[in-house]
């Protein structure tokens, strides 16, 4: 999510440390993900969970590999 912030602000840099916060309800990672399933997405009723192969999982893998290949220097607009 780090590499994908400009698509959703005001969004901050998420601390990776590999756990999420016991109370789901306060996670800064699940909030990210929501605001990226309203932003991105379109979605109405955003749920915070990315499930193999599906919208979230295949826009945010997406999203990456234009993120990747602008960083390599192939220059895509369709990334912000």
């Amino acid at each position: 999510m780090n590499k994908l912030l400009k698509l959703i602000p005001p969004t901050q840099a998420l601390i990776v440390d590999g756990r999420l916060n016991p109370r789901p309800e306060n996670s800064k990672t699940i909030a990210a993900i929501k605001l990226f399933q309203s932003k991105v997405l379109n979605t109405a009723r955003p749920d915070g969970k990315i499930n193999p192969n599906d919208a979230t999982f295949r826009k945010i893998n997406e999203k990456l590999a234009l993120y990747n290949s602008q960083k390599a220097g192939m220059k895509d607009p369709q990334l912000f």
